[in-house]
């Protein structure tokens, strides 16, 4: 049986939080296969772990959104916290796809398991778009793939139309990023090879009638492989 290359994207790292998880699914491919873990910055010396980020540029990196935070809060756009929306404007790209290729191995696979501050749908298209629109597998650990920006929808059910009139962003003038954001990020999904794992059946649910995945495959837990 000849070995795929398989590319884990994680915005945590291996050993701290929603990382583990991710790692956690990469040990076991990695016994059949070539996997690789792509995490925004990482400290693990190991062999399948990619660090996007050395340790100088995320030092200068945390350094920058302290005085962004500092000097420009008043600019940023407010959320009611229990969206947990982050990437508000999902139009910019977040990370250089040159930078992405030269660190990790032509993939025949790429999941994604926790993206935020780290890809967006767009970034994902683009680095799809490098090696052939190879498959891309989003694995649905909350809702953020489904919706316009919010990690948990609870009883906005804005997911399964356009996300207009958003409940998670607090000033009028702002809500349109949801819509923008779920109209962009639709023009991409439908132009790619993308499938959804849910898991849980709630998730599959949800997934099944999201104005994003309903034309798209969704799978139940890992039976794709």
């Amino acid at each position: 049986m000849n070995k795929r290359n398989i590319l884990i994207i994680s915005s945590s790292d291996v050993n701290s939080a929603s990382g583990i998880i991710a790692y956690d699914l990469h040990k076991p491919l990695a016994e059949r296969n070539n996997s690789e873990i792509l995490t925004l910055h990482t400290k693990v010396k190991e062999k399948g772990v990619v660090s996007y980020n050395s340790s100088s540029e995320w030092f200068l990196k945390r350094a920058k959104n302290k005085l962004i935070d500092l000097f420009f809060d008043k600019n940023r756009i407010e959320t009611n916290p229990k969206y947990y929306f982050f990437d508000v404007d999902q139009s910019k790209s977040l990370i250089n796809i040159n930078k992405v290729v030269q660190k990790i191995k032509k993939p025949d696979i790429i999941i994604a398991y926790f993206m935020g501050g780290f890809f967006t749908i767009k970034d994902l298209y683009n680095l799809q778009a490098k090696y052939n629109n190879v498959p891309v597998y989003l694995v649905m650990a909350d809702m953020v793939y489904i919706t316009g920006g919010c990690h948990y929808a609870w009883n906005c059910l804005g997911y399964k139309n356009n996300c207009s009139g958003c409940p998670a962003i607090v000033e009028e003038r702002y809500k349109h990023y949801a819509q923008d954001n779920l109209k962009l990020n639709k023009d991409f999904i439908d132009k790619m090879d993308i499938n959804l794992i849910a898991l849980s059946s709630q998730d599959y649910a949800y997934a099944k009638a999201s104005t994003l995945f309903k034309s798209k495959k969704v799978y139940f837990r890992f039976g794709w492989y």
